[in-house]
């Protein structure tokens, strides 16, 4: 079944606006990026926005969900001061983007900010995101959870850790020092003779 992930942010406002550039041409920044994916922006007041992203197939799930994740993080970085919320659920036949479940639920997490905006080190979230969303997209952005149990990504750094964590936090490469010697001496076989050999991995 097909998704749609959305975008939600409130006190998206002029006053975060502050080197020439206006409000219009830095939520066209933030469209140009989410262009591919169908996304719609509507406003549902003076500094609160909306941003649906629907699915085209099923294996665009992932995808989909992490160029959300990167365009609310540009939404953050031209305007700082916002509440940003990014949440995925299933698609409805809703003609407007105003409306419908997942809107719902992402600006229910809008309102419940305050309450889970200081990190673990003290520092405001960029953007909270639901369990849905952080499930895909932990693997490639900095997902962490807060002491309100709630989901945020933090201002963006660079995984060097690949590994697929759980809800926020590593799990642990256990059990595998057979295959890794195995793998090591195939590629030093390689390198050695040299020749190619074929290594095939099945995951468990």
């Amino acid at each position: 079944q097909h998704l749609v992930t959305v975008i939600a942010a409130q006190h998206v406002t002029n006053s975060d606006v502050g080197d020439g550039t206006t409000r219009e041409e830095r939520l066209t920044a933030v469209r140009q990026l989410l262009s591919p994916f169908g996304a719609r922006l509507e406003e549902l007041a003076a500094d609160t926005l909306v941003m649906t992203l629907r699915q085209g197939s099923a294996h665009e799930a992932r995808d989909q969900a992490e160029q959300a994740a990167r365009g609310a993080l540009l939404l953050h970085d031209q305007f700082p001061h916002a509440h940003i919320a990014v949440v995925t659920g299933k698609k409805t036949s809703q003609a407007r983007l105003q409306t419908g479940p997942t809107v719902d639920r992402a600006l229910l997490l809008l309102s419940q900010w305050d309450s889970m905006r200081d990190g673990p080190s003290g520092e405001a979230p960029a953007l909270l995101l639901d369990e849905v969303t952080a499930g895909l997209v932990e693997t490639v952005l900095d997902v962490r959870g807060l002491d309100s149990g709630a989901l945020a990504i933090f201002p963006e750094q660079p995984r060097t850790d690949r590994t697929r964590p759980l809800l926020g936090k590593p799990t642990p490469f256990i059990g595998r020092d057979h295959d890794i010697a195995a793998l090591e001496s195939t590629l030093a076989s390689c390198v050695g003779e040299p020749m190619s050999r074929l290594v095939l991995i099945c995951a468990e």
